[in-house]
């Protein structure tokens, strides 16, 4: 398991300063990837959204996974109430990534 964190995302948008660290989680030979990264306290829902929709097509348009493959996408959000976490698991099936998405309240 590879897994890369990005805890400084104050504008709340994957941004062209956090690409790096996701290319590197991209370019491992791991069967499974977390990418975790943190939401600002205050933040609108739509960009929690576009952030996780941004990184799924990333990860899709990589074209070296293996059937099998996981990857686990994670938003954090522990500074405001409520605490949770959302998730969107990309597993490489034969026709392509299955995703499954998920919340997990943490207050």
């Amino acid at each position: 398991m590879t897994a890369e964190c990005e805890l400084d995302t104050s504008s709340g948008r994957f941004n062209a300063r956090q690409r790096p660290d996701f290319n590197k989680l991209l370019a491992t030979r791991s069967h499974q990837r977390l990418f975790i990264y943190q939401l600002p306290e205050r933040f609108n829902p739509k960009v929690e959204g576009d952030n996780l929709d941004h990184l799924t097509n990333l990860v899709r348009q990589f074209p070296w996974a293996a059937i099998g493959e996981v990857f686990l996408i994670v938003a954090l959000q522990y500074r405001a109430d409520p605490k949770y976490l959302k998730y969107r698991e990309l597993v490489c099936v034969h026709s392509g990534w299955q995703l499954t998405d998920g919340q997990y309240n943490c207050s």
